[in-house]
């Protein structure tokens, strides 16, 4: 069931939200780029963004594949449950609401601590 898209944040809800480093990354690609985006390349972005190279996803099909299960799966209900995103399952696809940009003050603060301890 999802939720209607809220603005209204506890705190205890965004920390549970941004404690994955997948979820953190993914409300960054999508604020940065609110257009649709599929959920391979989405993964893609993520993994760019470890590696800084496109070279090196095209060599790793296991892992790409286990992060695109983790965001169908986990990561993308999650979001779109907290009204943060609009997930079509039938295309794959996935765009950010205008709830999800009360995250940023938080997303900036989290990535202050770089990348280190963070869930997954």
């Amino acid at each position: 069931m999802v939720r209607a898209p809220r603005n209204d944040f506890s705190l205890d809800a965004a920390v549970r939200v941004l404690r994955a480093d997948s979820r953190r990354r993914t409300l960054r690609f999508l604020l940065d780029d609110p257009s649709a985006i599929t959920v391979t390349e989405l993964a893609d972005r993520i993994r760019t963004s470890d590696t800084g190279s496109r070279a090196a996803i095209e060599e790793e099909a296991s892992p790409r594949l286990d992060r695109r299960i983790g965001l169908f799966h986990n990561h993308l209900p999650l979001l779109e449950g907290e009204g943060l995103i609009e997930f079509d399952r039938r295309s794959r696809t996935v765009v950010p609401t205008a709830a999800a940009s009360a995250l940023t003050p938080l997303l900036v603060a989290a990535g202050a601590f770089g990348r280190h301890g963070g869930a997954d």
